[in-house]
């Protein structure tokens, strides 16, 4: 009887985290378990508070591609956000080759212009330097959560009739 409880237990929790937005993907992996769960709690906060998803990808390499062209490329497989709204950031870290990348989808752009992503970069590369991973992408995500507060974001939805 135990062993087809755990198998139940097992299944259930598999399809939740198949089916749930795995916001936080380690492939380095670069964080200790308890600074993953750290920085997952942060992730899943500041979607909770500003309707917002924020992707934290480590890289294990990015594949003789540009920082651009691979965190696009993941981004897209990984569709975050909420489809039809653009509530979306990515970010990028590839420790092996030293990049970190930040994108805001369509949505988000207007609240954070692109070149507010240099500030964020800066903020965490400097933690970076020091080997203070985890601390590092705190800071960047503390600050995205800063500007991303106070916006809404809701489906608009518009009725378009054809006028004759």
């Amino acid at each position: 009887m135990k062993k087809l409880s755990f198998f139940i237990l097992f299944q259930v929790v598999g399809i939740y985290i198949l089916y749930s937005q795995q916001l936080l993907i380690d492939e380095y992996p670069l964080l200790t378990l308890s600074e993953s769960a750290t920085v997952q709690k942060k992730l899943d906060e500041i979607k909770h508070s500003t309707g917002v998803s924020v992707c934290c990808y480590i890289a294990r390499s990015l594949e003789n591609k540009t920082p651009e062209t691979f965190t696009i490329e993941r981004a897209n497989t990984i569709k975050i956000g909420t489809p039809g709204v653009n509530n979306a950031v990515f970010i990028m870290i590839a420790p092996k080759e030293q990049q970190l990348y930040i994108t805001m989808s369509y949505g988000v752009q207007w609240i954070i212009p692109d070149q507010k992503t240099e500030y964020f970069i800066d903020l965490m590369t400097t933690l970076f330097r020091d080997k203070k991973y985890c601390d590092g992408i705190l800071k960047g995500l503390d600050a995205i959560e800063k500007e991303l507060s106070g916006h809404t974001w809701e489906p608009v939805t518009v009725d378009i009739k054809k006028t004759e």
